[in-house]
């Protein structure tokens, strides 16, 4: 079976790019593309009730905001090594 380059590369800490911080504090959970969606499908709902009269404008670029970060996690969660 071919091994893909997820399997054997491991990030270190510095070499992470992106939202560090939000990064690191999803850093203990197996945060994968099916929980990014998830959890998108969430927060668009929360978003639709809490917010109701947000213009098209500002609610694309929330969505937009939201669906980069997580995946970005979801993408850092396979990478790097999980804290134990």
């Amino acid at each position: 079976m071919a091994t893909s380059i997820v399997d054997t590369i491991v990030f270190k800490p510095d070499q992470v790019q992106g939202h560090r911080p939000l990064i690191g504090r999803h850093r203990p959970f197996p945060v994968s593309n099916q929980a990014a969606g998830r959890w998108l499908h969430h927060m668009q709902k929360a978003m639709d009730h809490s917010t109701p009269d947000i213009d098209d404008d500002s609610e694309t670029k929330m969505t937009i905001y939201f669906r980069h970060d997580f995946h970005q996690i979801a993408l850092f969660s396979t990478l790097i090594e999980p804290i134990s």
